[in-house]
């Protein structure tokens, strides 16, 4: 899904083909380990919930770690690969 909204996104951005689709991987792949990474953080450290902001969310960091990762990824890959 990130892939096919990315496309979109890109269009409208006049991204080439080629960035387009490794932006929308890398968000998916980058999300889904941040999510696993703070999952195994939980686990290691015996904790159930990061807070108790949001009960029974697994707390506030619970749902924004999987947009931390994914931003670090996309702003990484526009300074490395799309600024002059």
């Amino acid at each position: 899904m990130s892939v096919c909204t990315f496309i979109i996104i890109g269009k409208i951005l006049d991204f080439t083909v080629a960035n387009t689709i490794t932006i929308g991987l890398g968000i998916c792949v980058f999300a889904f380990t941040g999510d696993l990474a703070a999952s195994w953080m939980k686990r290691k450290y015996g904790v159930k919930d990061f807070s108790a902001a949001l009960p029974g969310h697994g707390g506030f960091l619970d749902r924004f770690d999987s947009f931390i990762t994914a931003g670090a990824f996309v702003y990484l890959y526009h300074l490395i690969f799309t600024t002059p």
